[in-house]
């Protein structure tokens, strides 16, 4: 995709660069990182947001899927969202802070953690390069 956009910046000669995202399975710091070093400019989460506050998911469901592993789940399709792995994988990673609980899950503190802790974990890895 990468590549494909760069070709068509350059056969067409727009002069704004295309953003590139990335979103499936994205659950975690390692996750979100790999997706970075890949080469996108953006990541989007979605099974790991099923759990909110904000979401529409009923209580009931949202009090199993905080619940889920990632050895829990199977790609199907779930209304207007398939939930895979990704969501098991995050609530392992929130074990014991305060996402841990799903009445504490907000879009915007699990953006802001996912990407505090994957800009913390390129730095780190970076680092150890130099």
């Amino acid at each position: 995709m990468i590549k494909l956009r760069d070709d068509m910046i350059k056969k067409y000669g727009y002069s704004n660069k295309i953003r590139v995202g990335a979103a499936g399975g994205i659950g975690t710091p390692e996750v979100a990182a790999a997706a970075f070093i890949l080469g996108a400019d953006y990541i989007l989460t979605g099974s790991i947001n099923q759990c909110t506050v904000e979401s529409r998911t009923s209580k009931a469901v949202k009090e199993l899927l905080q619940q889920i592993n990632i050895q829990d789940t199977e790609y199907a399709p779930a209304g207007d969202m398939p939930c895979g792995p990704a969501l098991g994988a995050f609530n392992q990673w929130v074990k014991g802070s305060d996402l841990q609980n799903g009445q504490n899950r907000y879009t915007d503190k699990i953006a802001k953690k996912i990407m505090t802790e994957t800009s913390e974990l390129l730095n780190t890895r970076y680092s150890s390069l130099i």
